[in-house]
């Protein structure tokens, strides 16, 4: 609601035994689409009637907002007005892992993906799908999707690091990569088309604590942002090892031509590699003047500022409450194009002077401690009716940031 960080409506059409996955608005309407791990996609108005003026409030979806009046507190219920569109998959096709809305080949198509691997379209004017995009078994299942803003083409990715990029006109298969790590492939973000350039790119999280800014056409990585180990925090530059300082390369997978050749790797699954630490949600832009910004979250519960110009303009949003040192960023690798977040390590008692231990009652007011708790899922910027970021964690808080 305006002015207020309250809920003024909440949307209930899901099951109680169901995750709400994913979410995105209808371009240019009132309606949003949510993907649930039942296997559901709902698309639902938020058009709100109170019910003090008449409405009754329906069972499926209400809301109570609360006002304050000479000392007195209000409520009206709300509910949501006009009627909710549900599509439910085959429960053979797992999860819906991503939904998206774009303006392509019609002003009303949807796209969803599937954790069994097809990204699914939905035409509201009509019951006919106007395309799938299937994935072979072997690339993994599906975990994540974005879709271009001229509704052209489309990115996912796997659980095992592939990366296909479909032409979504016709639509066909157009290239085949996959991340050197074969990790899943967490988040896939828009990021723009950088100034003099016609080529579009995106946000790849992928790896451990990594996020990468990747030309779509030609697959080379411009940008790798990686959060080190705070066992490596006092290593020097050139002790560090090669892996860390290394810009990933996406190397291209032949597309099978016929639909028997079902095998897509080239090399046996790297099944000792364990991600330990991954981002889940990024927002940012490569077109702003001067080269741009991403910002990141993930399982460390910190939010970090990526200036993608300059290294030292780079920060730590949240996350670094509890630790004595800052987070240091610093440029590596080839022509700069690494940029590495040093974490400070967190000494023991043991390891710190008794005099040297802070005193509860002495040290003064300590600021309050608003960094989330658990892994950050997802994160949106706000123009209005304010500026800030919007956080959210695993355990339910979203957070405000200004």
């Amino acid at each position: 609601s305006v002015g207020t960080l309250e809920s003024c409506l909440t949307y209930q059409g899901h099951k109680d035994t169901a995750r709400v996955n994913d979410v995105a608005m209808v371009k240019n309407t009132h309606s949003v689409v949510s993907g649930d791990s039942n296997g559901s996609v709902h698309v639902w108005r938020i058009d709100t009637v109170s019910a003090s003026k008449g409405g009754v409030p329906s069972a499926g979806s209400t809301s109570e907002s609360s006002r304050d009046i000479t000392g007195l507190r209000t409520r009206d219920a709300y509910r949501v007005s006009g009627t909710t569109e549900i599509r439910t998959l085959n429960p053979d096709e797992g999860e819906i892992m991503a939904v998206a809305h774009f303006n392509g080949i019609s002003p009303s198509v949807l796209a969803y993906a599937t954790q069994g691997g097809t990204v699914h379209s939905w035409d509201l004017r009509c019951a006919v799908e106007p395309f799938a995009l299937r994935h072979k078994p072997d690339m993994g299942f599906l975990v994540s999707m974005v879709v271009g803003n001229d509704g052209n083409w489309a990115l996912t990715g796997t659980s095992q690091g592939f990366l296909a990029l479909w032409d979504v006109r016709f639509p066909v298969l157009a290239q085949l990569r996959q991340h050197p790590s074969e990790a899943p492939v967490t988040r896939l973000t828009d990021a723009g088309i950088p100034n003099g350039s016609t080529h579009p790119t995106v946000l790849l999280s992928c790896g451990e604590n990594e996020c990468s800014v990747v030309d779509v056409v030609d697959g080379r990585v411009l940008k790798c942002l990686r959060v080190l180990d705070p066992s490596l925090r006092h290593v020097g530059r050139s002790s560090l090892p090669a892996s860390v300082t290394k810009v990933p390369f996406l190397s291209t997978i032949p597309i099978p031509q016929r639909s028997r050749d079902a095998t897509l790797r080239q090399t046996p699954f790297n099944r000792n590699f364990r991600v330990h630490k991954s981002i889940y949600s990024s927002v940012g832009s490569n077109s702003a003047g001067g080269g741009g910004y991403v910002i990141t979250g993930g399982d460390d519960r910190s939010i970090r500022y990526w200036d993608l110009n300059s290294s030292s303009a780079c920060f730590t949003v949240s996350g670094n409450n509890n630790q004595r040192e800052s987070p240091t960023f610093e440029n590596a690798g080839q022509d700069g194009k690494v940029v590495l977040c040093r974490q400070p390590t967190q000494p023991s008692l043991n390891e710190v002077e008794s005099s040297r231990l802070p005193r509860m009652l002495l040290r003064g007011p300590a600021r309050p401690d608003n960094s989330h708790r658990d892994a950050i899922l997802d994160m949106k910027i706000l123009q209005s009716p304010v500026q800030g970021l919007l956080s959210c964690s695993r355990d339910g808080y979203v957070k405000l940031w200004r």
